[in-house]
C-alpha cells in the first residue's frame, strides 16, 4: 500500500503511530510503495543523497532492501549513488550490478514497481545507466527527467533531481544558462519547502560564482542549518561564501564540515587553510597543510597527493615563504613526482609553485627544470586529439606564467608582461572553476606585479582589479591594488584598500612584512 512518508529536521513519520528519531538532514516527502518499516532506510538515503553524501546514501538505500527485498524504488536510490553529476563522475558497473540485483532486464525490474511514477524513476534511471557514452546518457537522462516533470508536476523530488541532471550536462565546465534554469527550479521548491537539502544543494551549485554568488546567499546561510548531520552540507556553504571572498564565513563553514566528517584531511581542509591564508593566519594554514603532508606520506593515494599538492602550492604562493621547510618539502615533492602518466592539474599546481618560490631563492634552474615537467605532464594531457580534460587550461595557463616569470627574472621585462597578459585573458574566457584558484597564483595578479616591477602602475591597477573580480578578496591582490594606487598617489584609494588588507587580516596569527607595510602606509597618511 502506497504511504506518504515525511522525513523532517529532526523525525519522520513512517508508519502511522511511529515515530523514528533521524540526524538532522532536511525535510523531503516522497512517495513509495515499499514496506513501511523500510521506508525510513529508504527515506534516509535521499536525504545523503540530496547532500551528496554518496557513501551514507548507499548504506541506507542497502538497509532498505534487506527489510524489503523487491522495494525498487530503494534499488533506484542506490544506483544513483553511483553517478556525481556536479563532479562528471560515474560508476557505470556498480550502478548496473545494483539494478541487476532488482531484475535481470528493464522489463523485470519496471514489473517491480507498482505505481506508475516509480516505473517512470526506474524508467529514467535505465536511460542514465543504458547504452552509449556518458554524455550522450547525460543527456538523454535531462530529457527523460524534464518530459517525467511535466507529467508530474509539483512533485518536488521529481523536480530536484532534474535540476541535478541539467547542472550533469555541463561536462566541459560551467554552462550559465543551463545553471540559472536549474537554480530556477529549486527556487520554486524552495518556496514551498524552504528546507528542502537537495533544493539548497542545487541552487548553491546553480549560484555558484562570483556574478551570481550574491543570489545564493539565503540558500547559503540555510543549507548548514537544515542539514547539520551531513558534512558536505556544511561545507557547500563555503561555496557561495569562497564566491564573494567572506574568509570568516569560509572559515566557519569547512571547521563545521571538517568536524562532521570526523576530521578527515582534503577538501574540506584544503578550502579552510585557503581561507586561513587570505586572513593572514599562517600557522593555522601550516597546521592544516602539515597534517595533509603527513597523510600524504603515510597513505600515498591519488585523493591525499591531489590534495597536498594543492594545498602545498597554495600556502607558498599565498604565505611567500620562499625558504620555510615547507617550500623545500614541496620542491623535493614536486622532484620526486617525475613525469606523470594521468594528468593531474593538481600535480603541476605544486610544480609551477615551487618554481616560483625557486626563482624568489634566485634558484633558475629548478624553475628551468620545473618548466619542463610541466610542458612534459601538459602536452601527455593533449594526446587523443580534441577530448575535454578537466584543468588542462589551467595547466597550461600556469606554464605561460611560469614563462613569463622567468623572462622577468632575465631581465625581458616587456616580453614577461606580454605573456602574462596572454596567461590572464586566456583565463578570462575559460568557464569559472568554484573554489580556490586553480591557477595557484592567478594570472592577472601576476601580470598587475609584472606591471608594478615595470613602473605602470595605472595598467597594474586595471590588472589587479580584473584579479579580484574572478577571486574576490584575494588578500594578495587586494594589497596589489593598495599598492597601484600608492603608487599612482591616490592616497584615499590606496588606504581604502589597505584597510581592506588589514581587515581580512584582522585575526593575523603572526606579524608579516605586508601587515608591517599596510600598517605604516595608514598611519603616514594619517588613516589609521
Amino acid at each position: 500500500m502506497l504511504s506518504r512518508c515525511i522525513l523532517a529536521l529532526a523525525l519522520v513519520a513512517g508508519t502511522p503511530g511511529v515515530v523514528i528519531t533521524q540526524p538532522q538532514l532536511g525535510r523531503v516527502t516522497f512517495a513509495t510503495s515499499g514496506r513501511a518499516e523500510a521506508q525510513p532506510s529508504f527515506l534516509r538515503g535521499v536525504l545523503f543523497l540530496h547532500s551528496f553524501e554518496y557513501d551514507s546514501a548507499a548504506r541506507y538505500f542497502r538497509d532498505a532492501q534487506r527489510l524489503d527485498p523487491n522495494y525498487a524504488m530503494a534499488y533506484w536510490g542506490e544506483a544513483m549513488t553511483y553517478t556525481h553529476p556536479v563532479w562528471y563522475q560515474q560508476d557505470l558497473a556498480a550502478a548496473r550490478a545494483t539494478l541487476q540485483r532488482l531484475g535481470a532486464t528493464p522489463a523485470e525490474r519496471r514489473s517491480k514497481a507498482p505505481t506508475a511514477r516509480e516505473k517512470r524513476w526506474l524508467d529514467a534511471i535505465e536511460v542514465l545507466y543504458g547504452e552509449g557514452g556518458k554524455t550522450a546518457r547525460d543527456t538523454l537522462y535531462a530529457r527523460a527527467m524534464e518530459g517525467f516533470a511535466r507529467d508530474f508536476p509539483g512533485d518536488h523530488e521529481v523536480a530536484v533531481f532534474k535540476a541535478l541532471a541539467l547542472l550533469g550536462l555541463s561536462s566541459t565546465g560551467r554552462d550559465v544558462p543551463t545553471y540559472m534554469r536549474a537554480a530556477a527550479i529549486a527556487e520554486e521548491v524552495l518556496r514551498d519547502n524552504p528546507e528542502h537539502p537537495g533544493a539548497l544543494h542545487v541552487a548553491i551549485h546553480a549560484y555558484d560564482d562570483p556574478v551570481h554568488a550574491p543570489l545564493g546567499m539565503r540558500a547559503a546561510r540555510a543549507y548548514g542549518v537544515v542539514a547539520p548531520a551531513a558534512a558536505h552540507a556544511q561545507h557547500m556553504t563555503s561555496h557561495i561564501f569562497m564566491s564573494m571572498g567572506l574568509w570568516d564565513d569560509v572559515e566557519h563553514a569547512n571547521i563545521a564540515a571538517w568536524e562532521a566528517s570526523n576530521r578527515r584531511n582534503g577538501h574540506y581542509t584544503q578550502w579552510l587553510a585557503y581561507a586561513y591564508l587570505q586572513k593572514g593566519r599562517l600557522k593555522d594554514a601550516r597546521r592544516f597543510v602539515s597534517a595533509i603532508v603527513q597523510a600524504a606520506t603515510t597513505d600515498p593515494s591519488a585523493y591525499n597527493v591531489g590534495y597536498m599538492n594543492s594545498m602545498l602550492a597554495a600556502w607558498l604562493v599565498d604565505s611567500e615563504e620562499w625558504s620555510d621547510p615547507l617550500a623545500r618539502f614541496a620542491s623535493d615533492s614536486a622532484r620526486r613526482a617525475g613525469t606523470p602518466g594521468a594528468f593531474r592539474v593538481e600535480a603541476i599546481q605544486l610544480d609551477f609553485a615551487t618554481a616560483l618560490a625557486a626563482l624568489r631563492r634566485s634558484e633558475r634552474g629548478t624553475a628551468t627544470r620545473l618548466r619542463e615537467t610541466i610542458l612534459t605532464r601538459t602536452t601527455a594531457a593533449q594526446i587523443g586529439g580534441s577530448a575535454y580534460v578537466p584543468g588542462l587550461a589551467s595547466g597550461e595557463i600556469m606554464g605561460t606564467l611560469l614563462d613569463a616569470l622567468l623572462l622577468a627574472q632575465a631581465g625581458a621585462r616587456d616580453s614577461a608582461i606580454a605573456l602574462a597578459r596572454a596567461a590572464a585573458e586566456r583565463e578570462a574566457v575559460l568557464p569559472f572553476e568554484f573554489g580556490p584558484p586553480e591557477v595557484s597564483k592567478p594570472p592577472y595578479e601576476v601580470l598587475g606585479e609584472l606591471l608594478l616591477e615595470a613602473g605602470k602602475a595605472d595598467e597594474a591597477r586595471i590588472a589587479f582589479d580584473l584579479a579580484l573580480r574572478r577571486a574576490p578578496n584575494r588578500s594578495r591582490s587586494v594589497l596589489g591594488l593598495a599598492r597601484a594606487f600608492a603608487a599612482l598617489e591616490q592616497v584615499d584609494l590606496s588606504a581604502q584598500q589597505y584597510s581592506r588588507f588589514l581587515a581580512n587580516c584582522s585575526s593575523s596569527d603572526e606579524r608579516t612584512r605586508d601587515r608591517d607595510e599596510a600598517e605604516k602606509y595608514l598611519a603616514r597618511a594619517g588613516k589609521h
